[in-house]
């Protein structure tokens, strides 16, 4: 299994986790870190990002999006293709957090800046209807600039302040 995770516009600067082989069970404990740097206007309460219109233009434009994390989980086979995978246990997390995404309570992570907790997986199936694939577990801290630089960690275990090795 491999997740790979990226910040809604920054595509290109897809993170992946390292490889567990031979999960019998779907469960994997990845213990990894990601670091996503980004520029936000909190007035208008969105991430901003500057990129090339294509490969011919001089100067970048300015993107105001919606902060949005994208996580996925693929298992990694050698010989067929990568089938999309998870994690199915903590009871409370169902894929009615996605169904009724406009009827449950939210937080805001740029107000509260740090949030543990099970987020549903789903994929679409051969109907095209969502099905639940798989949970993760998460916990993600905004830091500013400033704060990062006080308290600097490595991406996945790398130093500084290495991550345990999971069971």
């Amino acid at each position: 299994m491999v997740s790979p995770s990226w910040l809604k516009g920054q595509q290109e600067d897809k993170q992946d986790t390292d490889v567990h082989y031979h999960s019998l069970t779907g469960e994997g404990n990845f213990n990894w870190r990601f670091v996503f740097p980004f520029d936000y206007l909190l007035a208008e309460e969105k991430i901003v990002i500057s990129k090339k219109e294509s490969m011919f233009s001089w100067d970048e434009t300015e993107y105001k999006i919606p902060a949005r994390l994208t996580m996925q989980v693929w298992d990694a086979d050698h010989f067929s293709a990568d089938d999309f995978l998870g994690a199915k246990t903590a009871k409370q997390c169902s894929i009615d957090m996605i169904l009724n995404e406009q009827e449950l309570p939210t937080i805001s992570i740029f107000k509260q800046k740090r949030v543990k907790g099970w987020w549903p997986f789903v994929a679409r199936d051969e109907n095209d209807e969502l099905e639940l694939t798989g949970k993760v577990e998460a916990e993600l801290h905004l830091m500013t600039a400033e704060e990062a630089e006080k308290n600097p960690v490595g991406l996945g275990r790398n130093e500084p302040d290495p991550l345990e090795k999971p069971k």
